[in-house]
């Protein structure tokens, strides 16, 4: 506990901060402050540079600061997110952007950085301080000399504090609790490709919207401009989650997305068998598709008549000539319709130069000639070169046999490949599955060129990328610096990646910079030791990260409950047994349309997780669209049905239990699995340890021991269970 002394100083500084703010903030809203004028005077923001934003005070609630740091000559400095400045333009707080805060953040016992100390302020409410935490960096390293006190790599006091405080249904800033080795990510020098591997609440989300965020201040990066960045997420929820963040740390011309936004307006309306899935997400579909684009060119192989519109002449254009220049504007790199322009442009001086008398004249390239107007080529052209949407063209190459057969020559697409991309129809009411938008993006390149650049691009779950995923991103980028965010082992994308290498060869280039979080900061200890047992199955050389938090509660069982299951829960519901906060009932997509309408039967009130976000009080949420996402309260609705998801329920459940920022309830028909039970223990199975597998697999497989032992490192290495890969194996054989 600080001193009534030291707290009464830092109140009466934090008093005068707030004051001065709100003063600007009054005059603002009444008309007095002269912006114009105000940005024409050098603001001493201890930036090296003069910040170009007098605008940005943050919310009336907010605290004016939340840290202090004294230097050597006694001076101190206030931090807080946004600048203050007095009625002379002196910074009273700068922000926790400007290069001279960077001293507080890396500051050690080891290296004080020209530091005697710092504060961390602990609030009762905002800007009312109800205690803080000092650090002296000459007693610190006096007290680790004398083993009285443990490390600063140790999260502080004032930090857990403000972790504690619960979810708000969207992420916040973490600018009170930014760790030194998370600041050296965040303000690291931008370029090439970026990995930042983090398991479950260790911060990589927040720390890559504030690396964004830190980037953009003045003096940091001077070449970046915020609307040349864009941060993508795997879904509308994640995004809508974090989309309070960004213009709250005073960047809101940032571009933020979800995958489904990348290319043209379309929704995502079902998802797709895995097989279908991981084949549109695969690279061939590159050539297969520039073969689709090329076919609907309708090359002529005999001579065009045209009739002169209002002229009554007939003209012969030779298919000569038609093919010729096609293949000319092929070779110049056009995109399709691009190439369609010139083409017409072209067929209006041909026809112009055949009307005067073939003199060769090719000089017209405006709309209309004296014998013609480009308005009459107009069917010729759509005769010959036709116009075609991304989306129309994919949803004929899906409908049509020929077609994909067409574009899948030359290529080494099996039929059953063709078979699996064939839909039934053409309808536009047909809806779009998530990989088809990588598709969609891709072809609309092709057709129209590439529209959206950005000099930085930051992904988050990044792990469960396709390769035409990638793609997208990586025609995207103007530069090649990209910052993928991730954890390899919450892959539960068609593809599991082994390395975040492989990520990179996909990219085109080498990682230049890979930093692994270390610390959990969000899940307690308490629910990762459920999380530790499971990523043991997933990879038994994966450990978790050093936690930070603990809380009262320890996780509830609920098990055996048969058909009570639904019922239990609906009782524990009605009895608020989870809180006033953010419920994320999280359950297999396989049973959720079940599960809703039993809710629904009970007259449960609850959310079904949609793009407009998290609410308080009971959010269903499937399993496959948990990622990134946090509550207050966590229940797991029949973990079995996760964990039978094919290749991916291991890594589902491993996400699932990982959600929970205080408790976590389980609720299960039978017992608790053993991947929640117990530590895995690098057990080595034979083949008559799965009832599953036919006699005729199990007597192929004894042939050869190395065979199984085969099979085993295949699965360790895709992070599957062995049992997934034999169901997959003999599902295989059971087709065939």
């Amino acid at each position: 506990m600080a001193s009534n002394n030291s707290l009464e100083e830092e109140q009466d500084y934090i008093d005068t901060a707030y004051s001065a703010r709100e003063f600007r903030r009054g005059n603002r809203y009444s008309g007095k402050a002269n912006i114009s004028s105000a940005l024409s005077k050098p603001v001493n923001t201890l930036a090296g540079g003069r910040l170009q934003n007098l605008r940005e005070l943050g919310d009336i609630t907010e605290s004016v600061c939340f840290a202090n740091f004294t230097k050597e000559d006694d001076s101190k400095i206030y931090l807080g997110k946004y600048l203050v400045t007095d009625s002379d333009f002196e910074a009273l707080v700068i922000s926790w952007k400007a290069p001279a805060a960077a001293d507080f953040y890396r500051a050690t016992h080891v290296n004080a950085c020209g530091l005697i100390g710092k504060r961390r302020f602990i609030f009762n409410s905002p800007n009312k301080l109800k205690d803080l935490e000092e650090v002296i960096f000459k007693d610190l390293e006096a007290n680790i000399k004398n083993l009285t006190r443990s490390s600063e790599t140790d999260v502080s006091d004032a930090v857990l504090d403000e972790l504690e405080k619960g979810s708000s249904g969207s992420l916040k800033d973490i600018i009170k609790t930014i760790h030194a080795s998370q600041y050296d990510i965040i303000s690291s020098k931008r370029g090439g490709l970026h990995v930042i591997q983090g398991a479950p609440g260790t911060g990589k989300t927040v720390v890559g919207v504030h690396r964004a965020s830190w980037l953009l201040f003045p003096g940091n990066d001077e070449q970046l401009k915020a609307d040349k960045v864009l941060i993508l997420g795997p879904n509308a929820a994640f995004i809508r989650y974090i989309e309070d963040l960004v213009p709250s740390l005073g960047e809101d011309k940032i571009t933020h997305k979800d995958l489904s936004k990348l290319g043209p307006n379309i929704s995502v309306t079902f998802s797709e068998f895995f097989e279908v899935a991981k084949l549109k997400g695969s690279l061939r579909m590159k050539k297969l598709l520039a073969k689709a684009v090329k076919d609907r060119l309708r090359i002529p192989d005999e001579d065009i008549n045209f009739t002169v519109p209002g002229k009554n002449q007939n003209i012969k254009i030779s298919f000569e000539s038609i093919n010729e220049r096609i293949n000319e504007l092929r070779t110049e790199k056009h995109n399709y319709m691009s190439g369609r322009s010139a083409f017409r442009i072209w067929l209006l001086n041909e026809i112009t130069d055949i009307l005067q008398g073939g003199k060769g004249i090719r000089k017209l390239v405006s709309r209309n000639s004296a014998y013609i107007k480009e308005s009459d080529v107009d069917s010729l052209t759509e005769k010959i070169w036709p116009s075609i949407s991304a989306v129309n063209l994919i949803r004929d190459l899906y409908s049509s046999q020929s077609r994909l057969l067409s574009a899948a020559k030359d290529s080494d697409f099996l039929v059953n490949e063709l078979v699996m991309l064939e839909k039934k129809s053409a309808n536009q009411n047909d809806g779009w599955s998530s990989s088809d938008i990588a598709l969609i993006d891709y072809v609309d390149t092709l057709l129209n060129g590439q529209k959206e650049i950005y000099d930085y691009i930051i992904v988050d779950e990044a792990q469960d990328l396709t390769p035409m995923q990638i793609e997208s991103i990586k025609k995207r980028s103007s530069n090649g610096d990209i910052l993928l965010m991730g954890d390899l082992a919450q892959a539960t994308g068609v593809l599991l990646y082994s390395s975040w290498q492989q990520l990179a060869d996909l990219l085109g280039t080498t990682i230049s910079r890979l930093d692994e979080l270390e610390f959990g900061y969000r899940v307690p200890k308490q629910i990762f030791e459920y999380a530790t047992k499971v990523l043991s199955y997933i990879d038994p050389k994966l450990k978790p990260p050093r936690l930070v938090r603990e809380v009262s509660e320890s996780p509830v069982v609920n098990i055996n409950l048969e058909n009570l299951n639904m019922y239990t829960l609906v009782t524990d519901i009605n009895q608020e047994k989870f809180g006033e906060g953010i419920v994320g009932l999280i359950v297999s997509d396989d049973i959720l349309v079940d599960f809703c309408e039993g809710l629904k039967e009970f007259r449960v009130s609850f959310t079904e997780l949609n793009s407009a976000g998290l609410v308080k009080g009971i959010n269903v949420v499937p399993v496959s669209r948990q990622k990134g996402l946090e509550f207050d309260t966590v229940v797991i609705y029949e973990p079995k049905a996760i964990l039978d998801i094919p290749l991916t329920g291991l890594r589902h459940l491993y996400v699932a239990v990982t959600r929970s920022l205080n408790s976590l309830h389980f609720y299960c028909a039978d017992d608790l699995p053993i991947e929640l039970t117990e530590i895995c223990q690098n057990w080595q199975p034979t083949v008559n340890d799965f009832d599953q597998i036919s006699d005729e697999v199990k007597e192929f497989l004894q042939g050869d021991e190395l065979i199984l032992q085969d099979l085993i490192g295949y699965a360790n290495v895709k992070g599957v269970t062995l049992e997934h890969l034999l169901n997959i194996i003999q599902h295989g054989i059971n087709l065939d």
